[in-house]
């Protein structure tokens, strides 16, 4: 749950993005310019509202819809493989997820949840920091005489190659 009205409201307000926020109409109808000056407005229905979502696990279903338009990957695309999806939704719920990720990251960090080891999808954690940390591990048990077994997973498309029913839930 989020903490406070007052800290909710700062995080609108200050949000880094907000000038991300852009003047179309998304799909529940609501201009992100509108979330950025009416911050001092919506602060309190939206906190409500965010709040209800993670207490009952539920998101309108307003916020499942997305604009989807195919952006090439490559000059001149002839292929469909050569698009890559993107996904027009609501700035109101990104904000809801920005701020859930927030509070979720700076619970996980403070718990100590993750291990030092996880360096994808973290601040501050770039997979070359890791692979330095990775090649000196390395070394030192090869100077020590040590074996080491090492496993790479590609995953690149690794989602493209399953059946959606199969990660989906109708």
């Amino acid at each position: 749950m989020l903490r406070d009205m007052k800290e909710f409201y700062f995080k609108i307000i200050n949000d880094p993005k907000k000038t991300g926020f852009s003047q179309k109409v998304g799909p529940d109808g609501i201009p992100g310019t509108v979330l950025k000056e009416c911050a001092h407005v919506l602060a309190y229905p939206l906190s409500m509202l965010f709040n209800h979502m993670l207490k009952k696990c539920d998101v309108p279903d307003v916020f499942l819809i997305a604009h989807v338009s195919p952006i090439p990957k490559i000059r001149n695309p002839t292929l469909l493989s050569h698009f890559r999806p993107i996904s027009g939704t609501s700035d109101v719920f990104k904000t809801a997820e920005r701020i859930i990720k927030e509070e979720l990251v700076r619970h996980l960090n403070y718990s100590k949840f993750l291990p030092e080891e996880q360096y994808g999808f973290r601040t501050g954690c770039s997979t070359t920091k890791q692979m330095i940390i990775f090649m000196e591990d390395l070394t030192k048990a090869t100077s020590e005489g040590k074996t080491t077994d090492v496993i790479y997973i590609d995953m690149e498309k690794a989602f493209d190659k399953m059946k959606i029913s199969e990660i989906v839930d109708d």
